[in-house]
């Protein structure tokens, strides 16, 4: 499954219809665990070479998330982290227990 977010600075006018003309600013991905690691790298390699600024790679079962941001720095969050939105997101803050909480 993948979401999405766009800034608002950055959606097409009121009204407009059809698909977002565009790359999101962020893009969350919930990894199946059926899911290859080389269909992962290519689907985020492709996310930021057209201009995805962040993309939050959510892996439910090993209660992780694997966070890409332009500069192509890779961070890996566990359960005892805080996942923040950086610049995309300014002041969002998740405690990564209470996402994962049973």
């Amino acid at each position: 499954m993948e979401l999405a977010y766009v800034k608002a600075d950055r959606l097409p006018p009121s009204g407009t219809t059809g698909f977002f003309p565009g790359q999101p600013d962020l893009a969350v991905m919930i990894v199946s665990p059926h899911e290859t690691s080389r269909h992962l790298v290519a689907k985020q390699a492709m996310l930021l070479t057209a201009g995805t600024s962040l993309i939050w790679a959510v892996f439910t079962k090993s209660r992780a998330i694997l966070i890409y941001d332009a500069d192509l720095t890779p961070e890996i969050l566990g359960i005892a982290d805080t996942l923040t939105g950086g610049a995309v997101l300014p002041g969002f803050a998740l405690p990564l227990a209470t996402l994962f909480e049973d």
